[in-house]
């Protein structure tokens, strides 16, 4: 699939087995400094292998991270 392709799917938030995260989905940081912290997902930095996900932090901060080193959050929670 053409990164354009994945992109597009990113930003209207239409997620598959290709792409574990989407623009505001609430995740939780599980390796590195940052385990724990919960954050939105901002950008999607690299659509390419390995897909790494800008996380903001909600209090200014925020970092580049690879999918595998985070957890979607149930909206509710």
């Amino acid at each position: 699939m053409a990164s354009d392709e994945i992109v597009d799917r990113f930003n209207d938030r239409r997620r598959g087995p290709d792409l574990p995260f989407v623009r505001d989905d609430q995740v939780e940081v599980m390796v590195g400094i940052y385990a724990g912290k919960r954050g939105t997902i901002d950008l999607l930095a690299y659509a390419e292998s390995p897909m790494q996900y800008l996380v903001d932090f909600g209090d200014g901060t925020d970092e580049l991270f690879p999918a595998s080193a985070l957890k979607l959050l149930d909206r509710a929670a």
